[in-house]
């Protein structure tokens, strides 16, 4: 939990949270019922398009909203309806200097009855689905658990940083600021299940198994068990914990290779007995003959004759111990380098990173590659043990004779090359690997079912490539097929729920680009990063002024697509699947028109709304209801 308060200032609202985009579903806890909430004079508004909407805040905050929509994302955050949607939940009477929300409900049955407080400071919180209990988390610097029933609150416990629930909030698992793992049940005490917690990485719907870090170690335990399980030791990262009990994580090692293990020293013996040469005695040099030391000219030309000989076997005997030496002084000095470059390899060590990944099947750990190119850069099926992992085609490296190299570059690049410079993706199913077949795949998405992967493959410097479809049946991938071609790599692609594919081709620099969905053109002049899937409708804008901020909203069901409305600026879909959106958005005053669209005709709702409210529901916390950051 981060240690912020939550901001209201004069430009709207700065939240610690994730931001959502406006195409958010308004889901609502999974009702039927249909309904909507807005934002509109600084306060949230609750209607069911069957009569006006209702005022559900009083006083929000005392500060202007004001500059920027994205505070319906915001706020939506902290909003929760119960499953029948008749009960909301939300943040009223914000205070700057407060370490959370204030926490309120109404019953929508009685909308006559004034709003409910539930607490003050709330971090964040999780209801049942009828919406009669509330367990939330209170303050930042305290930390304390607190259970609600609409009517009197129970506390858990204090210097809580995190907490999980079960769907009827009957159950509560929580982690400390001294980092132990508690359970707490309805009508007991809280039991201690584990001590010095690194990261909690897995706790089950039940919450009756926890998968932790402790120490660099991964552990398994069971409520009702003192003995817990450990998994492996030394592992660096948990990639992700199945349901159906597989564990795939990753070990770290730390690695110092000695370049002279990769060199043969074929000099070692010649050059142990080479040593420095003596500087050569040179012999006398002749007397040269002088015309006064002689009587006669025939004397001396004889003389001088006898010289000239001795003085040509001089020079050559000069010049024949000179090159001996310099030769011999060159054979030492190619030693002297030698022994520097022995004394470089000897001291130089390539340090690197080994990745491993290993899988725990529940009884025993299995290594399934040592040579994991980068354990971030995995792609995981959500509900089924299937990966895309990059592998290491590392290759034996060959040892190279030392009178071959130069220097301890041309060693380590020889290494490098033959153990990090080639890579391979595959396909990891159980333990079980199948290569992809690929020139340079990136950009890789998995179906949550594991069935069929995409990538794409061959992109160009402008970003444009070919795109592939992967099928996996058991545990081997098939054969990559050929998809489309000239698929832009910089815009969205997003793998939807029934596993077709929406992608652009021809994406211009404003962000707009020509839509597909499977292979098939469905429109262009497209918003690309804007488009949402809401049960197998696609949602998207065409024709977007970034000056005006607003475009045309359509909708695509797999048939052909359909307008919804023009100058469109945000929208959401309802519960039951209409859409609520805001038209005419003006920029300077940062307020639209609300327009109800169903059954094909659109209905006025509201004047002068600032932002629209998406509710949204988020599996970070069990229960399925979490609210809060």
């Amino acid at each position: 939990v981060p240690k912020k308060p939550l901001m209201f200032g004069a430009v709207g609202v700065v939240a610690v949270l994730v931001i959502f985009l406006l195409v958010s579903v308004l889901s609502g806890g999974g009702s039927k019922e249909n309904y909507g909430l807005y934002l509109k004079d600084g306060e949230i508004f609750y209607t069911d398009f069957s009569d006006e909407s209702l005022e559900l805040t009083s006083r929000l905050t005392g500060e202007y909203f004001g500059g920027s929509s994205s505070v319906g994302s915001e706020l939506g955050a902290y909003v929760a309806f119960s499953e029948n949607g008749k009960r909301v939940f939300f943040p009223d009477r914000l205070d700057s200097s407060s370490e959370g929300i204030t926490l309120y409900y109404r019953d929508l049955n009685k909308p006559n009855e004034e709003a409910v407080k539930i607490d003050s400071d709330v971090v964040m919180y999780a209801i049942n689905a009828a919406g009669s209990k509330v367990v939330y988390l209170k303050g930042q610097s305290d930390g304390v658990l607190y259970i609600h029933d609409l009517t009197d609150k129970e506390k858990i416990a204090s210097d809580v940083t995190d907490f999980y629930v079960a769907n009827d909030c009957k159950k509560v698992s929580y982690l400390t600021e001294e980092n132990g793992y508690y359970i707490w049940n309805e009508g007991k005490d809280s039991v201690k299940l584990a001590s010095d917690i690194a990261t909690v990485e897995y706790v089950s719907d039940d919450l009756s198994q926890i998968y932790y870090t402790k120490d660099g170690g991964l552990y398994k335990q069971v409520e009702g068990s003192e003995d817990k399980e450990k998994i492996a030791s030394d592992v660096s990262t948990v990639i992700k914990v199945y349901d159906s009990g597989e564990v795939y994580y990753t070990k770290a090692e730390d690695t110092q290779q000695n370049l002279m293990d990769y060199v043969n020293d074929d000099m070692s013996a010649a050059d142990a007995a080479l040593t420095k040469p003596e500087y050569p005695e040179y012999p006398e040099s002749p007397d040269y003959p002088y015309r006064w030391d002689y009587d006669s000219t025939e004397a001396y030309e004889a003389a001088r004759a006898e010289y000239d000989t001795a003085y040509e076997e001089y020079q050559a005997a000069c010049d024949q111990l000179r090159e001996q030496y310099n030769q011999a002084y060159e054979e030492y000095r190619a030693k002297l380098n030698r022994d520097s470059l022995r004394e470089s390899l000897q001291n130089a060590t390539m340090d690197a990173t080994k990745y491993s990944l290993y899988c725990y099947n529940g009884t025993e750990e299995t290594l399934v590659t040592d040579a994991l190119a980068d354990e971030w850069g995995i792609t995981k099926a959500m509900n089924s043990a299937v990966l895309l992992v990059q592998i290491y085609n590392q290759s034996e490296v060959q040892k190279v004779n030392l009178s071959e190299v130069q220097s301890y570059y041309e060693v380590q690049e020889m290494v490098e090359a033959a153990l990090y410079s080639s890579s391979e993706w595959y396909v990891v199913s159980g333990t079980t690997l199948s290569v992809v077949t690929q020139t340079d795949a990136q950009n890789f998405m998995i179906s949550a079912d594991g069935t069929v992967a995409y990538f794409l493959d061959d992109v160009d410097e402008d970003g444009v490539g070919d795109l592939y479809k992967l099928a996996v049946s058991g545990d081997k991938a098939g054969t990559s097929e050929l998809y489309d071609s000239d698929v832009s790599a910089y815009a969205t692609i997003t793998l939807l729920s029934d596993n077709r594919l929406a992608y652009f081709k021809n994406v211009k620099d404003d962000d707009r680009g020509d839509l597909y969905v499977d292979a098939k053109e469905v429109d262009y002049d497209v918003r690309t990063g804007w488009i949402t899937n809401v049960d197998g409708t696609l949602y998207y804008y065409t024709d977007w002024s970034s000056e005006r901020q607003y475009g045309t909203l359509k909708s695509y069901a797999g048939k052909e697509p359909q307008k919804v409305a023009d100058d469109v600026h945000s929208f959401i879909v309802t519960p039951a699947n209409d859409i609520l959106y805001l038209y005419d958005y003006s920029s300077n005053y940062y307020t639209g028109t609300l327009y109800l669209y169903k059954g094909g005709k659109a209905e006025k709702l509201d004047d002068d709304v600032m932002a629209l409210i998406p509710v949204r529901n988020s599996s970070d916390i069990k229960g399925g209801m979490y609210y809060g950051w």
